[in-house]
């Protein structure tokens, strides 16, 4: 059923709590458990993702949500930090042992417009040529 007011299935929109959370624990998830020479190996991807995400919050008039989720990840690093040293010590395995080639796991409430669809088609195909060239090797 979801969240009460914060669920797409209730509310029939995104609400301002849902995105400013959705943004803001994807980069604490990405910063928090990805190892440092992934994240350089996949960078660009991850930047054109950052760079849509950014361009679609402006257009959609989430700024404010966006900004709020970037004040809110800054404020966490130094628990980002402790979590990666934690993780550190822990790691069993690589990322790269784990991760996979594929498409962006967008919801398909996120593609409204055509304008929406070819800048998925974009990151799906940058992200592609990156896992191509990056993937697989030792950084």
């Amino acid at each position: 059923a979801g969240t009460i007011g914060v669920s797409i299935r209730e509310t029939g929109r995104f609400t301002p709590v849902r995105i400013r959370y959705t943004i803001r624990n994807r980069w604490l998830t990405v910063l928090m458990l990805y190892q440092a020479g992934t994240l350089l190996r996949f960078a660009p991807a991850l930047a054109l993702f950052e760079v849509l995400q950014l361009l679609g919050a402006l257009r959609k008039g989430w700024i404010g949500h966006w900004l709020w989720a970037a004040g809110s990840t800054a404020r966490m690093l130094p628990h980002v930090l402790s979590v990666r040293r934690a993780m550190r010590t822990s790691r069993r395995c690589g990322d790269l042992e784990i991760l996979t080639a594929g498409p962006f796991p967008f919801t398909t409430r996120w593609r409204h417009s055509a304008l929406e669809r070819a800048a998925q088609r974009s990151l799906d195909l940058v992200a592609g040529l990156n896992w191509r060239v990056a993937g697989g090797r030792a950084p």
